[in-house]
């Protein structure tokens, strides 16, 4: 079901079509010996030119799982996250992270998940504003998607690096915690914590840190599975579970581990409550910031904030140095400013209400070795901070440390760096050259070709996915409510008289269903079928695309008639993302 995910790799295809291979056996030598000569060649060239450069940081892949289960949203009961204040949190964090990283590329990748995972949109760069603003539109908006499986999107988030191929990746999983799959398939936890413990080994392996964000509104300790998700955040390099008592505590939690991403930290936190005249407050900004970020949640869109510079200068998003960006719900906006001048600011709220300010900075470049822990500082991050009336909060950035005895209270420390972090790409000058060096155009060129020769014995196929459910059939022919299509591992399936694969009795037509790449980088569904074929009760003609939820009908009376629903969410996601990245 997952059409953007088929790409297989390619030495797995080489080794496949070893057919292919022996045809190309002479072009295949020619290939190796040539870049054989191109890789002795430049390899001193290169080696020579490492002594100097300074190192650059890599890019930075985060793989965000946000629990949409039933149990977040109002459906039975009061729900976890009725007001969806996880989206809001989630498209606060697309926006720090694409102000605050410019010395750092951060590449994001959203994933809902429920009883299965649910790709939103491919990754990503954040430093492209385009981006960022189609990921705020489709983290806009969620549907419940049954039960709860968080090992199923850890699996896909791992597929998904392992193809995207990021040397530095973090996933941050938010949920409300415990495995579900429905009363009549209970969740086994002895296989669920076998395979979570499966996990843990492939995170560790693949040096990916998990971040879990867990939600427990319900007031008790879960002594079976926080110790679980303590365990598992635990076991990944700078791993770390936070666990709140209210959905209001989101927007903090998410905002912990961006910093950390970002190597910012909070110095102060400002919760001013507006007057008739208005509320201000003062905090001091010290010298040799790289970046000051300003991170405000108000209570309403029509407060105002106004920053105004030591001198008494108001701030405006129309200066050089300074960015502003207000998320779509109107009560967030983050205010970035580069190199900011030393002093005492100040920040002015008017409207009714209250807002929390928190102050972060940058100092330097994320870095590119491992930084020594600090002191700890016990803290616990159990619900969103009470307000304060103009009142200044100095608050250090809080990491959790794991908890090795079982139903604990989770406590936190001051942030410390996982030894892992930071790993840079080795920069390279100009030293002894080798003379060979002219071979570098003649490898890329070989490489290339040989590329374009294996390019269609390598390209992947894909697979029709999705489900026909069944509206309306003739009396006794036992047709199956609900047809699966990915099962059958096929780019066309065809319905109805034989030779159909899925044979339809009594049916004389014939209906036939397939993806195609005709759209470009996003596949399509298409039907097609003779005259008793009908899309939405309108006649077929030709080749039609469809969507999710298209209607397809198959006979006219007096004969048999069939009637089934195409349902294909991912489909649903597929088409609002070729609209924000038609290309």
């Amino acid at each position: 079901m997952r059409y953007f995910q088929q790409y297989v790799q390619v030495q797995q295809k080489l080794f496949r079509h070893r057919r292919g291979c022996r045809r190309y056996l002479v072009g295949c030598l020619l290939i190796l010996l040539l870049l054989l000569l191109a890789v002795a060649a430049l390899s001193g060239w290169f080696l020579a030119r490492a002594s100097a450069a300074a190192p650059p940081v890599e890019p930075l892949a985060l793989y965000l799982l946000i629990d949409n289960s039933d149990s977040m949203f109002p459906l039975t009961g009061a729900g976890s996250d009725p007001d969806g204040l996880r989206l809001a949190a989630a498209r606060l964090a697309v926006t720090y992270l694409g102000l605050a990283g410019a010395d750092r590329e951060i590449w994001l990748r959203p994933i809902y998940f429920g009883s299965e995972p649910v790709p939103v949109a491919p990754l990503v760069s954040l430093q492209e504003p385009a981006n960022r603003a189609a990921l705020q539109a489709l983290l806009s908006e969620a549907e419940p998607l049954g039960w709860t499986d968080q090992a199923a999107a850890l699996r896909l988030a791992l597929a998904e690096a392992a193809q995207d191929g990021i040397a530095e990746t973090a996933f941050v999983m938010l949920s409300d915690g415990r495995p579900e799959a429905g009363p009549e398939a209970p969740v086994s936890t002895a296989a669920y914590l076998a395979e979570l413990s499966s996990l843990a080994e492939a995170l560790a392996g693949a040096e990916i840190p998990l971040h879990f964000i867990l939600l427990n509104t319900t007031g008790a300790p879960d002594d079976t599975w926080l110790p679980q998700w303590q365990a598992l955040a635990g076991a990944t390099p700078g791993g770390q579970l936070l666990e709140v008592a209210e959905a209001e505590a989101l927007v903090p939690a998410f905002l912990t581990i961006v910093r950390q991403l970002v190597g910012s930290e909070t110095v102060t936190v400002l919760q001013p409550v507006a007057s008739p005249t208005g509320a201000r407050q003062t905090f001091p900004v010290p010298a040799g910031l790289a970046q000051l970020t300003l991170v405000v949640r108000k209570e309403a869109p029509a407060q105002q904030v106004e920053i105004q510079l030591p001198g008494g200068q108001p701030l405006s998003f129309m200066d050089r140095d300074v960015l502003l960006r207000s998320q779509i719900d109107g009560l967030q906006e983050i205010w970035t400013i580069l190199a900011p001048p030393a002093g005492q600011w100040s920040l002015e709220l008017t409207g009714p209400g209250g807002a929390t300010v928190w102050v972060d900075r940058r100092t330097a470049v994320v870095p590119a070795v491992p930084l020594t822990s600090p002191p700890q500082l016990a803290v616990t991050v159990l619900a969103a901070p009470p307000p304060v009336i103009a009142e200044v909060v100095a608050v250090p950035t809080p990491v959790v440390a794991p908890t090795p005895d079982a139903g604990q209270p989770v406590h936190l420390a001051d942030p410390a760096k996982p030894a892992h972090a930071g790993r840079a790409v080795l920069a390279v000058r100009t030293g002894s050259q080798s003379p060979l060096w002219w071979l570098l155009p003649v490898g890329i060129g070989v490489v290339l070709t040989g590329l374009a020769l294996g390019r269609q014995w390598l390209a992947p196929q894909l697979v029709l996915g999705g489900t026909l459910r069944l509206l309306a059939a003739p009396p006794g022919t036992g047709c199956p409510p609900l047809i699966q299509l990915e099962p059958l591992a096929r780019r066309t399936v065809r319905l109805g008289a034989p030779p159909a694969e899925i044979h339809l009795p009594d049916s004389t037509g014939r209906l036939e269903l397939s993806i195609s790449e005709q759209g470009g980088r996003w596949p399509q569904i298409e039907i097609w079928g003779g005259p008793d074929l009908f899309l939405d009760d309108q006649p077929v003609q030709g080749r039609r695309h469809i969507g999710d939820a298209a209607v397809l009908s198959l006979g006219q009376p007096p004969g048999p008639v069939y009637r089934f629903r195409y349902e294909n969410l991912q489909l649903r996601l597929l088409e609002k993302m070729r609209a924000l990245w038609p290309s």
